[in-house]
């Protein structure tokens, strides 16, 4: 929805469009690829056939992988709009290679479990090279945003963990952790709240 904004060209679309837009992406693709990296596989069960139990052991990577996938679309995306053509065709030749590689040195050193994790890592590697091509096009402030998001996201992770073998206390925990993602100005309120007196 930014991508018209931004190819507008409008002064401050970087600190009034891009930012909020790249901080609302970050928060939630890295809640859903938490919440779908640590899912109880009692409760991935209650949708899925039994014979699907075994692919189970692939959701971390799988979910690493789909994280790389999306931030590599939205970098990409920015260039784009922003009329870095040069660097856009570069960011996604180094993609297409990484990504491609992954999944080839992957299966061939362990099949579709090697796959799995080849993709994680060549998503994550050409996500990796993407913010370095895109870094001078983002707003200021937008490395220290994204560092607290995956601060946030890595306690959110540990929390998941270690509830996973209670479901219920699990589904708790991730709607708690979705809803901060939704909804962080609540997060911001009631922190900011002063006590009545």
């Amino acid at each position: 929805m930014a991508f018209p904004l931004l190819r507008a060209g409008a002064p401050r679309v970087l600190a009034d469009v891009l930012a909020p837009a790249l901080h609302s992406f970050e928060a939630l693709a890295l809640t859903a690829a938490v919440v779908l990296a640590t899912v109880p596989r009692s409760l991935v069960m209650l949708f899925l056939p039994d014979k699907y139990l075994g692919s189970t052991v692939l959701l971390p990577q799988l979910a690493a992988a789909g994280l790389g996938y999306g931030a590599v679309t939205v970098l990409a995306t920015v260039l784009l709009a922003l009329r870095m053509t040069r660097r856009t065709y570069v960011a996604l030749v180094a993609a297409t290679v990484l990504l491609g590689a992954g999944l080839g040195v992957g299966w061939a050193l362990h099949g579709v479990n090697g796959m799995a994790i080849g993709a994680a890592i060549g998503a994550l590697s050409a996500t990796l090279v993407l913010a370095v091509l895109a870094a001078p096009a983002l707003p200021r402030g937008t490395l220290g945003s994204t560092m607290r998001t995956v601060l946030v996201a890595a306690v959110l992770l540990v929390v998941l963990l270690l509830t996973a073998h209670v479901p219920v206390l699990w589904l708790v925990c991730s709607a708690v952790g979705s809803l901060i993602a939704l909804r962080p100005d609540l997060v911001r309120r009631a922190m900011h709240r002063r006590p009545r007196r």
